[in-house]
């Protein structure tokens, strides 16, 4: 029978209940089956409401694009055996891939089953590194590890086909063997991180941080300075040379396909996304402080600010590794990608230490109450209120995880219906021989069965240097003998040709494919498209004033565009200028005669 078992400590509470380690091993199971019946729950109804299983990001189908590359050709490429290149940001992710190849030709069920397992093996994990950390507590580290199985961002990811639950656990077991001082597994776990995101390297300078500050700021009465810390470091040096030749095959690795000690990846996404993110720590707190985690947060805020005090008085504080690599993480992203969108997916991997964090403001929090309030002296109350502070905990990320369910078939219908559904009418309508420039890259390239040419430097890094520049990228277009363009509107959009397939303009992100004519070619800038799109959205909603405010900057900035004059075309017709009108559609034709305007505004035109 569970039971409190008060400490000998009297200033602690006694957060905790004893339970045989069988029964431990037995919930641990519980828990791990009902997490994967959850998962595949939440697959079968996206399968149910969409009639086919998805992904809910384009990036799955790059590392399975390398994957079934290295599989059937031997070969680190894009394009069949060719392309070698750094594509990938996760080759140890690929890798595994191609492995699955060998049992399972199914792109759906080899990233299922991975993105399962590894959201598992994170559970299992942080359970026991929650359990070194608090003091052998079987209620903090189910709880803990729970609220990490839970968290829907981390649910949404783990059937999304990305490498980021991969991420997760070799975060945690890194840390876990860092805590346990085992040096050979710690080296070997840091080197597979490393190989899995570029970012590990923020956890080296973490670790390494909480090593000096063990050594060097800890102030004591007793011990000197600098050599306060009894036990030998030794055992780091056999990680030190473990991960050093791993990260040492990785950079060679890199460097031997795209002339970079980093994949492609990182250096096209830091470029293209250089000079935006304004709003970034914005963005950044509402992440870490969502409407699941509020409760949570203020024990979280209690938590840091328990760290910094114990940093500013030279105190040792084991929970500092996990702020160090949050904020490391944190501020790089800051500088180098300030961008959270797709929920935020290149910052997830903080989410597992915001829990440890938070828990030790819980902890704080708790302890506090049991030295200063007499109420909190009676064992009963206190499992009570433990209890149903935990519970709010883990309901309020119930509720958001029951989210999931509606919002992960959306977003994989999402992606179908404009990635998958192009690339299939590629493979269907085009010539072996075409040459396909895409800047999504993923499922155009695994379906289509076509050679593609990457527009942002994802796989190409003679791409990356003529980001943000038109003359440039046509000239990158020019030298790949790049046939068509399959592309979204709101990225890169081509004035007035007609595409020779698009998407449903219904709804945002239209997908167009394009024949490409260099001599014909001209990419609208990304001002005037913003202006467009703003402009299309005040329409709809029934603004026409503001709508053709915004129009008339786009046509000074850009004059000969028919997409503006197709939308200032509908903008007089809605407050019954049919003159301005008329001579807005007609000015669409002279610049585009292919362009598909409505009935109504044909009419118009032909009442002249």
């Amino acid at each position: 029978m569970a039971k409190l078992t008060p400490k000998t400590n009297s200033s602690r509470a006694p957060i905790n209940f004893s339970l045989q380690e069988n029964k431990i091993r037995i919930l641990l199971i519980i828990i791990s089956v009902a997490t994967i019946a959850m998962l595949v729950l939440i697959l079968s109804n996206s399968y149910e409401q969409n009639g086919f299983f998805g992904f809910t990001l384009d990036d799955p189908w790059i590392h399975l694009q390398f994957a079934k590359n290295l599989y059937e050709y031997g070969s680190f490429s894009y394009y069949k055996c060719e392309l070698a290149t750094a594509g990938s940001t996760a080759p140890l992710y690929t890798i595994i891939l191609s492995i699955g190849f060998f049992f399972t030709k199914n792109e759906f069920l080899l990233s299922y089953f991975f993105g399962i397992i590894f959201s598992v093996a994170s559970f299992i994990t942080f359970f026991f590194l929650l359990r070194k950390e608090f003091d052998n507590s079987i209620l903090i580290a189910i709880v803990g590890s729970l609220m990490l199985l839970l968290e829907p961002r981390l649910v949404w990811i783990s059937l999304s086909g990305m490498e980021t639950t991969l991420a997760i656990f070799l975060l945690i077991l890194t840390i876990y063997f860092y805590k346990i001082n085992r040096g050979v597994p710690l080296g070997i776990c840091a080197g597979l991180f490393l190989w899995t995101r570029p970012e590990s390297l923020i956890l080296i300078i973490a670790i390494s941080l909480d090593i000096l500050y063990k050594k060097f700021w800890i102030k004591t009465d007793k011990i000197k300075k600098g050599k306060n810390i009894p036990e030998s470091y030794k055992w780091l040096q056999k990680s030190a040379l473990i991960f050093g030749a791993i990260s040492v095959v990785y950079f060679a690795f890199n460097f031997y396909l795209s002339g970079t000690i980093f994949p492609n990846t990182f250096t096209a996404k830091v470029k293209y996304y250089s000079g935006g993110g304004q709003n970034y720590f914005q963005q950044l707190i509402e992440f870490l402080t969502a409407k699941h985690l509020v409760p949570f947060a203020i024990f979280t805020g209690i938590g840091l600010f328990k760290i910094l005090f114990s940093i500013g008085m030279r105190q040792r504080d084991k929970f500092i590794v996990y702020l160090l690599w949050c904020a490391g993480l944190s501020v790089a992203f800051a500088i180098y990608l300030p961008f959270l969108y797709q929920n935020g997916r290149y910052l997830m991997p903080v989410l597992p230490f915001i829990i440890v964090i938070g828990l030790q403001g819980v902890v704080v929090t708790i302890n506090f109450l049991y030295n200063r309030v007499p109420l909190f002296k009676n064992k009963k109350m206190l499992f009570i209120s433990i209890s149903a502070l935990f519970l709010i905990f883990l309901a309020r990320l119930g509720i958001s995880t029951a989210e999931v369910f509606r919002q992960y078939p959306l977003d994989c219908k999402y992606i179908n219906d404009r990635q998958v559904t192009t690339a299939k009418w590629l493979k269907n309508n085009l010539e072996q021989d075409a040459v396909v420039a895409a800047h999504d890259v993923g499922a155009i390239a695994y379906y289509s069965d076509r050679k593609i040419v990457d527009m942002v430097g994802l796989i190409s890094t003679e791409m990356i240097q003529n980001i943000g520049s038109f003359d440039g990228l046509k000239k990158f277009l020019d030298s790949k003998k790049a046939t068509h363009l399959a592309v979204l509107r709101n990225w890169f959009h081509l004035a007035n040709q007609t595409p020779i397939y698009q998407t449903d303009d219904r709804f945002p992100e239209v997908m167009g494919v394009f024949k490409y004519d260099p001599r014909n070619a001209m990419f609208v800038p990304q001002n005037v498209v913003r202006m467009n799109e703003e402009a299309e959205y005040l329409l709809n909603s029934g603004r026409p004033e503001q709508a053709g405010y915004l129009l008339d900057q786009s046509i000074r900035m850009f004059p000969n565009l028919d997409w503006s004059y197709y939308l200032l075309g509908r903008t007089f017709l809605s407050i019954n200028n049919l003159a301005k009108a008329r001579e807005s559609f007609q000015n669409v034709l002279n610049l585009n005669p292919n362009y598909n305007l409505p009935k109504q505004s044909w009419d118009l035109i032909l009442s002249k």
